[in-house]
């Protein structure tokens, strides 16, 4: 009875020897700070406050900010609460860390925390970045020479100058940012200038390659420039053009963007903001989060595309691109679970796709009009982590991705802004796993086929494809010492069959197909494997590599083709900075038809040697003999060529400017003999050069 009265007082003094020694010895703590979640000015004072005083008997209190230790401007407000007064060093503008440590003697330092630290730039902004770059060469040729049947060079001897500038920007206060880049590109032939192809001699030989400003405020997002727009990947896919593009999102489910792009990809400062009437590609898009508490978990997105594209009849373009138009609507499904585990793309478009009349091109003749068509196509793929990031061993997971693919595009379907195979079906399966740093293996299964509409003159072709991808690290995963791992060898290998067969018989009187040897029916199959073994001074490697190409068609079962390609090669690093590559290889075609055997015959050798801190020369020599069992030809090239180079700094005001040297020289020769039509050639060219590159910035 007597002894419950002092219960309390037990219990109470077993808890303080129990948690008397944790809290004399505990370390001490940040509680609070004056910078946190807070951007400071260069000069401001720091404060920071401890949960208690640092006894004399425990150490020193040493503060960093980065690497440099400010402990010497640092005083105490009060014994928990200490200040560094910055106005004497002000602190360079940006996000850096501030370390406290305890200092028990001159070499043991014990961390107490670290704490994220900002200052603002002196214009009161959060961040302020300006990046130039500026790199200026010189490409010489001092002499050459060339054999009768290489024919006259454009030039025998030149010395051009070519440079690539620009600059790059961010700023940024609070929400908002403002980010730019332009560059340009410079030759002193007018051959290399940016518009040569389109404006021949009147091309500037300084131009503007891209250029790109984008401004942010809160949820606006405004690009003018060089940009990339559009998420659909039948309607407007990522198209990389010169234009303006506007982005507001309205809370955080709802987003709209609108957009004008160039009809073609510009270069030069005419046509500054890209789209002109009859050169434009024009888009809006909604975008909708459908789960309010999981964005990204189930988006839709709702597309309109309207583009017009001219002609292009400028010099040197090679062909006569008729004017186009396209219009149309899209909509993509993008979803995936909680975790990731599954994830699946929807994407439907229907354009409307015409050829409108064209006098450039008419140039005064009757045409037949081309009819305007509207045609849809779909997109549908669905993802699923059989195996997702499973941990088998210490920092190494393995994991097995299922993927399933259709797509299906009408006859005619087009859009200016994607890139669609048109009168397609594809459906295909592929399974992907990792194991680690280990194993990377891929399989896949795919099926298509053309002519959707089944029109009875046109030919329907069928493809089906199998195809393997393998790549083992034996020694990571075998070896159970270094020793053991050095042996064994890292092993990749692929796999390719291919059917392609017609899968109708058109009239021959309609469609000009005879129905034996003009219907397809090929079956390409290729095996690619390669060893590579990497020890202490070389390394070794082999490749093995096997195709068939085996024709079925009426009255061309024996048109067949066989290849088989042996290649080994051997690194030698054989002093310091100095490394030797070795390589030969047999490569054999079998035409079985004509009974016919062809070699390819290659060796060669690699050196580099960096013999001093600046110096080093480079070199290879390479060649080839390619000849048949028949003695219908034989061909004997070889390639050599040597450079020393030197990088150096040039004294420029306060800074050291990098740049390089070099001096090569190279030789091809090719001796062609042809006995089949009974001629000969001989290609010889060789040549001097030197170049000189500079980087300013």
């Amino acid at each position: 009875m007597h002894l419950n009265r002092f219960y309390p007082s037990i219990v109470w003094l077993i808890f303080i020897a129990i948690t008397w020694p944790q809290q004399l010895f505990a370390q001490p703590e940040v509680v609070n700070t004056n910078f946190t979640d807070q951007w400071l000015k260069p000069a401001e004072t720091i404060e920071i406050e401890l949960d208690r005083e640092i006894a004399p008997d425990e150490g020193e209190l040493r503060v960093l900010i980065g690497d440099t230790d400010v402990t010497g401007l640092m005083s105490f407000i009060s014994p928990e609460k200490i200040s560094i007064d910055t106005s004497l060093s002000p602190l360079a503008a940006g996000e850096t860390e501030i370390s406290l440590y305890l200092a028990t003697g001159p070499e043991e330092w014990e961390e107490l925390d670290q704490l994220e630290l900002r200052i603002l730039t002196e214009q009161g902004l959060q961040v302020s970045e300006v990046e130039p770059r500026l790199d200026i060469s010189n490409k010489s040729q001092w002499d050459e020479g060339h054999s009768t049947d290489a024919g006259e060079p454009d030039r025998d001897t030149f010395h051009d100058v070519a440079g690539q500038g620009g600059i790059s920007t961010r700023h940024r206060k609070g929400d908002f940012e403002v980010r730019s880049s332009v560059n340009l590109i410079g030759s002193s032939v007018i051959d290399e200038a940016l518009q040569f192809d389109s404006k021949g001699d009147e091309a500037n030989k300084v131009d503007l390659a891209d250029y790109l400003v984008e401004v942010e405020k809160g949820g606006t997002a405004f690009s003018v420039g060089h940009l990339e727009y559009g998420s659909n990947p039948l309607m407007l896919d990522n198209l990389a053009h010169r234009g303006v593009a506007l982005r507001q999102a309205f809370g955080r489910r709802f987003d709209l963007s609108l957009s004008n792009l160039s009809g073609r990809s510009l270069v030069g400062f005419d046509r500054f903001l890209g789209g002109t009437s009859s050169n434009r590609i024009s888009a809006v898009t909604a975008g909708l989060e459908v789960l309010k508490q999981r964005p990204g978990g189930l988006r839709m997105e709702l597309m309109y595309m309207d583009g017009e594209r001219e002609n292009d009849l400028g010099f040197r373009v090679g062909e006569v691109p008729d004017s186009e138009q396209s219009r149309g609507l899209g909509v993509r499904l993008l979803g995936s679970t909680p975790s990731g585990r599954l994830r699946g793309d929807l994407s439907y478009g229907r354009s409307t796709y015409e050829n409108p009349d064209d006098p450039v091109l008419d140039q005064g003749d009757a045409t037949v009009a081309v009819e305007k068509t509207t045609d849809d196509a779909r997109h549908v793929s669905l993802a699923f982590d059989i195996l997702q990031d499973l941990e088998f061993s210490e920092s190494q997971f393995s994991t097995v991705t299922l993927e399933l693919t259709h797509d299906r595009n009408d006859p005619f379907y087009q859009s200016l802004g994607a890139f669609v195979s048109s009168d397609l079906m594809l459906n295909q399966a592929t399974l992907t796993g990792q194991l680690g740093d280990f194993v990377n293996a891929q399989l896949l299964y795919g099926e298509a086929e053309d002519n959707l509409d089944n029109i009875a003159t046109i030919l329907k072709t069928k493809t089906r494809q199998s195809s393997a991808n393998l790549n083992v690290s034996l020694p990571s995963l075998f070896g159970d010492s270094e020793a053991e791992a050095t042996f064994l060898p890292v092993f990749s290998y692929v796999f390719d069959w291919v059917h392609q067969l017609a899968d109708n018989d058109p009239d021959l009187d309609q469609s000009g197909f005879n129905g034996g040897s003009h219907l397809p029916n090929q079956v390409s199959l290729i095996h690619d494997s390669e060893l590579n073994w990497f020890f202490d001074i070389w390394d070794i490697g082999y490749r093995f590599s096997f195709s068939d190409q085996n024709n079925r068609q009426t009255g061309r079962e024996n048109d067949d083709f066989k290849n088989y390609g042996h290649t080994v090669s051997v690194g030698l690093r054989l002093l310091e900075g100095l490394s030797v590559g070795l390589s030969a290889g047999r490569e054999r075609n079998d035409d079985i038809d004509n009974a016919l055997r062809g070699y390819t015959d290659r060796g060669g050798i690699d050196l580099l040697w960096q013999f001093a801190r600046r110096w080093a020369f480079s070199g290879s020599y390479n060649q080839a003999r390619v000849h048949d069992t028949k003695d219908n030809a034989d061909d004997r090239d070889f390639a050599a060529f040597a450079q020393l180079s030197r990088t150096f700094e040039l004294p420029f005001g306060e800074y050291r400017l990098p740049g390089q040297i070099f001096v090569s020289y190279s030789q091809t020769e090719l001796d062609s003999q042809n006995n089949l039509f009974a001629f000969n050639t001989l290609v010889r060219n060789w040549s001097v050069n030197s170049g000189v590159s500079l980087s300013f910035f």
